[in-house]
């Protein structure tokens, strides 16, 4: 039974059994396939994480002559929409996943991501109608703003409005620094403010009393007396 790897968009899965999914992923070369992946379902499943929607990710399945379903053996993770800078973005990428499942039959991958990667590069490295100092002046601002509206979400107790800037501060950096736009010595230091924003919260969300348990009201001290 032969062994194929591919770079793959992972589209939907379904239930099987008590522990197993059955994968639908699109292949850059043999189109789109639907596979079985063994105890999937369970706690501590090696698929944990890798199977959402529109994860690009390297696969390996086995495949015989005539049979519907292949026999995935791993699946490895390249990017994720678990990184998605909203809940509303996530949503939007299962639904256009479940589009392609259902009305492209014969969609490639090249057809679904080519133009996305194409245009994605010549953005992050600069490649717009704009002179690049007003680009990277326009990039630093939103940093600021970003930053600025972490720290106060984080300061009202509101842990995961702020994790979502947190996030965009992250692709602010990285579109500043793929495009040449902070030096050695600067780039550490935007490193380092975004790790901070990301440690406030990782605490904050680990000690739920430094938040008011998670953003729920203090009792009263009448509401206290009558317990």
């Amino acid at each position: 039974m032969p062994v194929f790897k591919a770079d793959a968009l992972i589209l939907r899965t379904y239930k099987l059994g008590e522990s197993d999914r059955i994968v639908v992923f699109l292949t850059r070369d043999r189109g789109k396939k639907r596979g079985v992946a063994k105890g999937a379902r369970r706690p501590r499943s090696r698929y944990v994480g890798a199977l959402e929607p529109m994860t690009r990710a390297g696969v390996a399945y086995y495949e015989r002559e005539q049979r519907d379903l292949v026999r995935l053996n791993y699946v490895e993770p390249v990017q994720s929409p678990l990184a998605a800078s909203t809940a509303e973005a996530f949503g939007h990428v299962g639904y256009f996943a479940e589009l392609i499942d259902e009305w492209a039959p014969g969609v490639t991958y090249r057809s679904v991501r080519h133009r996305d990667e194409v245009e994605q590069s010549k953005y992050a490295f600069g490649q717009v109608d704009m002179p690049k100092a007003e680009l990277h002046a326009m990039h630093r601002n939103l940093f600021e703003q970003y930053y600025t509206m972490a720290d106060m979400l984080l300061r009202s107790g509101l842990i995961l409005p702020a994790l979502d800037y947190c996030l965009k501060c992250s692709h602010m950096f990285n579109l500043l620094d793929a495009s040449g736009g902070i030096g050695v010595t600067e780039r550490m230091a935007y490193i380092l403010r975004v790790r901070q924003v990301a440690l406030r919260i990782a605490k904050a969300w680990v000690e739920p009393s430094a938040t008011k348990e998670e953003g729920k009201p203090e009792e009263s001290a009448g509401e206290r007396a009558t317990k």
